[in-house]
């Protein structure tokens, strides 16, 4: 048994965590129910955030309600993205 666990932690490979220049704006609409025939302009969200996470460390993502936590996430794990515009890299061991 523990023959097993050994060749399996032998396997298990370190991961890196990086992303640069991370940009997010809203895509623009158009309301469904519209008198004035306004279209929403995009908001921009997050602007130029970098940073890296190697394997063994602990990250912390603060800030107040509203500073894109929430979205820094969903764009590293390419989640919820539909309604925003996204650019920049997200890289894992170094590669997209």
């Amino acid at each position: 048994m523990t023959e097993s666990v050994e060749r399996a932690t032998d396997v298990i490979q370190s991961v890196s965590l990086s992303w640069c220049n991370i940009h997010v704006m809203t895509k623009p609409h158009k309301p469904l129910i519209s008198f004035t025939k306004t279209i929403r302009t995009p908001k921009e969200i997050l602007r130029n955030v970098s940073g890296e996470v190697k394997a063994g460390q602990l990250l912390a993502i603060m800030g107040s309600s509203g500073a894109g936590k929430t979205t820094l996430l969903n764009v590293l794990t390419a989640r919820n993205l539909s309604r925003m515009t996204v650019k920049g890299v997200v890289l894992i061991n170094g590669q997209a």
